[in-house]
């Protein structure tokens, strides 16, 4: 009976991990989160074999936390993917979401603002044309430009680029 039991259960999650692949795919950290929980149970069974008892309840409790945590993990990525995608944002933007999104501490970051596509195309330009980083940083029609430079012989390349516009 416990051969038939298993036996089931064996076609039954094949069956669903055949059939939901595709959908499984998409959420990159669940295989970590499955991996960890059969790390775990593991840990556990060895323990148990040198004669540590452990509730019945705390193998599945463990599997459950660690495939939660790992789905949302999953679940913030793909949200963060679309949000990437249906917003365009440039690979700096993308840059300053992915920092903000994984610094720990919220006070140290600050609150991420998708940039007008307006702005973001006359940064490329300024950029283009002066041949060095420039950031525009626009807050209701005032705000500053900022452009970097190197060393001094840099910044007299970019005050004469300047000049001759």
């Amino acid at each position: 009976l416990i051969f038939i039991g298993n036996g089931l259960g064996a076609l039954v999650v094949r069956e669903f991990t055949v059939r939901g692949i595709n959908l499984i795919s998409k959420f990159a950290y669940l295989k970590n989160g499955a991996m960890y929980s059969i790390g775990m149970l593991g840990g556990l069974m060895v323990l148990e074999a040198f004669g540590k008892e452990y509730p019945f309840w705390l193998a599945p409790l463990n599997t459950v936390l660690l495939l939660v945590i790992f789905m949302f993990l999953s679940v913030r990525e793909l949200k963060m993917a679309e949000k990437i995608v249906s917003q365009n944002l440039s690979v700096r933007l993308t840059e300053a979401l992915v920092k903000q999104v994984s610094t720990k501490s919220p006070k140290k970051t600050k609150a991420f603002k998708a940039k007008d596509q307006e702005i973001a195309n006359l940064e490329d330009e300024l950029r283009r044309i002066l041949g060095t980083k420039v950031m525009v940083e626009d807050n209701k029609g005032k705000g500053r430009l900022i452009i970097e430079y190197y060393s001094l012989d840099d910044l007299d390349r970019v005050l004469a680029v300047l000049r001759k516009k």
